[in-house]
């Protein structure tokens, strides 16, 4: 059966155009510093980071170190992700909080928060000018 979904256990080649067969993501990056530690760390073991991701919301963080972030990621050739927020578990609902709800703390939900984090982020975009 797996065979016939092309899963032989056997090399199939590259997957990615540059020859790499697999990427690495580092999550949780959460500011500068650990960023050029995340950075530092892959360089003394010979690792190549592809990208690195921050979780907890970019509106979070001062424009200067969205900055330094997208320039560090840059120099070094690694996608930065930095992801809108702050988000549900911040709202003033209880969804987020209650036992069903617990895994939809990391959403956007309506209009009314698209439309919050529209605007902190475009707000952000003028500050760092």
């Amino acid at each position: 059966m797996l065979d016939r979904l092309g899963v032989t256990g056997r090399d199939h080649g590259t997957s990615f155009p540059d020859g790499a067969a697999f990427r690495i993501e580092i999550p949780s990056v959460e500011g500068p510093k650990v960023l050029e530690a995340v950075l530092r760390a892959a360089e003394a073991e010979g690792i190549t980071v592809n990208r690195v991701s921050q979780g907890s919301g970019a509106v979070l963080m001062r424009a200067a170190e969205l900055r330094d972030m997208a320039q560090a990621g840059r120099a070094a050739g690694v996608e930065v992700c930095l992801f809108v927020g702050p988000r549900e578990r911040y709202g003033v609902g209880t969804h987020a909080r209650s036992q069903d709800g617990q895994a939809h703390g990391d959403q956007v939900r309506g209009l009314r928060q698209i439309w919050g984090c529209c605007c902190r982020w475009s707000a952000r975009r003028r500050w760092s000018t």
